[in-house]
Order: C-alpha cells, then sequence, then structure tokens
C-alpha cells in the first residue's frame, strides 16, 4: 500500500529507521538521564514532512520520566 504524504499529498514517502536521544525540556531536564529510543521515521522525500512512531515502552519512558523509567527498567 502506498503512503501519501498528509502535506504535500506526494507518494514519495518512505520509512527508515532511527535512534533518538529525547532530553526533557527546561534547564532541569538537562540534569536528567535522557531517554534513547528507536523511532521508526516515514519521511516525505518531496516536503520534507516526517512523522513518527514510538513503542509502549519508550512512550511510558517519557511518561513517567528518567529517574522512575531508569528504575523500572533495573527492577
Amino acid at each position: 500500500m502506498e503512503v501519501m504524504c498528509a502535506a504535500c499529498g506526494s507518494s514519495q514517502v518512505r520509512k527508515f529507521d532511527a535512534e533518538a536521544n529525547i532530553h526533557f525540556p527546561g534547564h532541569g531536564g538537562l540534569a536528567q538521564p535522557s531517554v534513547f529510543v528507536f523511532p521508526k521515521f516515514a519521511i516525505c522525500l518531496n516536503c520534507g514532512l516526517m512523522k513518527s512512531t514510538l513503542t509502549e515502552t519508550e512512550l511510558r519512558m517519557l511518561r513517567v520520566g528518567p529517574r522512575s523509567a531508569n528504575h523500572t527498567a533495573a527492577a
């Protein structure tokens, strides 16, 4: 099934695997551990619109925060 870009309607959308290091916002976020994730990207090669998807585990780590997430992951 061909994916169409939501912004420009192009069919030039390709899927990519990636890795990202997400930092929490604000000055306090810089002192907290970041969350390393492996999102899937769908990128329009015509206009550059990019959409990404995270796993439920990665979303949970972002919801609860790095200290709680790291503690949960170690348990």
